[in-house]
């Protein structure tokens, strides 16, 4: 048998936790720091996925044309409320 990774980024780990918690991955957003933790973990999960630039990525890193995208990204938890507003 091979090996099964569970951590961020790999996908058992995410179905796991969407099971258990009963959450529909329509209505879900991954919040995260980290590009290529955070968002691609909700990416590889057909999640919505919003990247907080308070943490590790910069904006920089965000357009960066090989980085994963988010769907959305903001400053800082504090600008969620303008986040929401807008959509």
């Amino acid at each position: 048998r091979s090996p099964l990774v569970m951590g961020k980024p790999n996908k058992p780990m995410l179905d796991c936790v969407m099971q258990n918690y009963h959450l529909d991955p329509a209505t879900t957003c991954m919040v995260g720091d980290r590009l290529d933790t955070d968002i691609l973990f909700g990416i590889n999960g057909g999640l919505a996925t919003l990247c907080v630039l308070t943490g590790v990525a910069s904006e920089a890193d965000i357009l960066d044309p090989d980085a994963p995208k988010p769907t959305y990204y903001i400053p800082s938890l504090g600008d969620l409320a303008t986040l929401a507003d807008s959509a």
